[in-house]
This record gives C-alpha cells, structure tokens and sequence, in this order.
C-alpha cells in the first residue's frame, strides 16, 4: 500500500466543476485557468505519516549505537593488544636475563673447567716426576744390592784366606809371625770389608726407603689424579 498522500486540488465529489477558461486571443498571451471552487481551496492538507517522520531519526539512532559498540570493540582490541605486547615484552627481558644469566653460568662453568684442567695437568706433571725417581731409586737400590753382594763375596774371600792362613799358622810354627802378620793383614781388611758392608747395607736401606716413600707419594699422586678425574667427569 503507497504512501503518497492524494493530490488536494481536486474537487470533492458532487461539486461543480470550474469552468473552463476561454481560448486566449492572438495579441494578448494566455492567462492561467482561475479555479472558483471555495471547497477545493479550503481543503486541508494531510500531515506526513509518522513512520516517515520517525524512521531517519530510528535509522541515526541504530547507527550511532552500531558505531559505539564498535568503537567499545575496538577499544578493548586494542587494549588487549596493548597488554598482550606489554606481556610479550616483559617475557623477552625475562627471557634475556635468564640468557645472560645462563650465558655467566657458563662461563664460570668454563674457568672451573680450565682450572680443573690444569691441576689434573699439574697432578700428571707431579706424578710423572714421582714414576721417574721412583725408577731412579730402584735403579740405585740396584747398584747399591750389586756392590753389597761383591761387598759379601770379598767379606767371604778374606774370611776363607784367614782360616787358611790360621791353618798355615798352624801347620808351619816357622812361619809364626808372618802367618800372625798376615792373620792381622786379613783381619784389618775383614774389618774394613765388615765395615763397608755395614756402610753399603745402610745405603741399601736408606735407598729402598727412599724408593718406598716414593712409591708411596707416587700412589697418593695417582688416587689425587683419580679423584680429579671423577669430579670432572660428574660436573
């Protein structure tokens, strides 16, 4: 159904119609038809519909209302952005604080490491000298066994030419005092032969106590380098 409101010069119904206007002459112009009907002028017009009136001011008020809920949407959007990056950068200082102090972690870790190394090189360096005069010392204790043994032998000798020479003593009573000459000869060289043996045999032990202390810092040097070696290894 139209809206359009009717036309209002029309005539109501039963009314006479105006008259009609004569044709204009030539020389005059035309002049416009003079309705004489009183109804038709007094005839008043219709108001506009009120859904006509109403309906910009509905559709400006829906508008306004979808342009706040937007700008209310947006709003939040870009305060929840704003937090999210807020977080985001929070996390990243975070994350590089805990690089940094990661990174002096392991730096330390490093220098523990090298210092570690260089006392297990020390250690080694300690315990190759200890092997080496742990092998001198046995070495000495060799010679020194060797020199105690010709030492014994010689003890021997003299100790079986004295017997001789008391049984020559015996047998010639000529030969009294040569043979007691000689019998004091051997007795001063088995004394002296005695004496180095004592002298050597003390060596002799001083070497192999000296090799024994040796051994024993060689192995305290090796269960060190040992321990050292296990902590590195559980670090």
């Amino acid at each position: 159904m139209s809206n359009t409101p009717a036309p209002t010069n029309l005539p109501p119904a039963g009314a006479t119609p105006p008259a009609i206007a004569s044709a204009p002459k030539p020389s005059t112009p035309a002049q416009p038809a003079v309705e004489t009907n009183p109804a038709a002028k007094a005839a008043p017009v219709p108001p506009p519909a009120p859904s006509q009136s109403r309906a910009p001011v509905i559709i400006l008020g829906m508008l306004a209302t979808v342009f706040l809920l937007s700008s209310f949407f947006l709003w939040e959007k870009v305060n929840t952005l704003e937090a999210t990056l807020q977080q985001n950068k929070n996390h990243a200082v975070q994350v590089e604080a805990h690089t940094i102090k990661l990174q002096t972690a392991l730096d330390e870790t490093k220098l523990a490491a090298a210092r570690q190394q260089v006392q297990v090189d020390e250690a080694k360096a300690v315990a190759t000298s200890a092997k080496a005069e742990s092998v001198k010392s046995k070495a000495i204790a060799a010679d020194t066994q060797i020199l105690l043994d010709k030492s014994r032998v010689i003890a021997t000798g003299y100790q079986v030419q004295m017997e001789e020479a008391k049984v020559a003593s015996l047998k010639r009573l000529g030969e009294v005092e040569v043979a007691q000459a000689q019998t004091t000869v051997m007795q001063v060289q088995l004394t002296k032969a005695r004496a180095d043996t004592v002298q050597l045999q003390a060596q002799l032990i001083e070497t192999r106590n000296r090799a024994d202390a040796t051994q024993a810092k060689l192995a305290e040097t090796e269960l060190a380098l040992s321990e050292l070696r296990k902590t590195s290894v559980k670090k």
